[in-house]
């Protein structure tokens, strides 16, 4: 996911562009901010395929802006004028589709 965090403790910067993962239908998995920091996420569901071109050719670990490793790289404009495709759109993961990834298949 990559969008943006709410964390009011990080005053003036109470809102923050920030990336983290979801564990399907639970809760926010982010490593980098500490447990309780964030009051709420809102972001926009990646294909892995999608963010890692994206990553390759602006050279930074952001989509749609500059990340930490590339601050030089600015605004992705490209995204932010034309939008972006479906195929950029991660598929929901549910409970069914986390089950079905994890149930052994027996072949015979």
């Amino acid at each position: 996911m990559e969008g943006f965090v709410l964390a009011p403790s990080a005053a003036p910067f109470s809102a923050f562009e920030h990336a983290w993962c979801l564990a399907g239908e639970g809760p926010v998995a982010d490593p980098s901010l500490p447990d309780g920091m964030a009051t709420g996420y809102f972001g926009i569901p990646l294909n892995d395929d999608f963010q890692r071109e994206q990553q390759n050719r602006r050279n930074t670990t952001a989509v749609f802006t500059s990340g930490p490793s590339n601050p030089l790289a600015g605004m992705n404009e490209q995204i932010l004028r034309t939008g972006l495709s479906p195929r950029a759109l991660a598929k929901p993961i549910t409970r069914e589709t986390v089950k079905r990834a994890v149930t052994p298949r027996l072949t015979g």
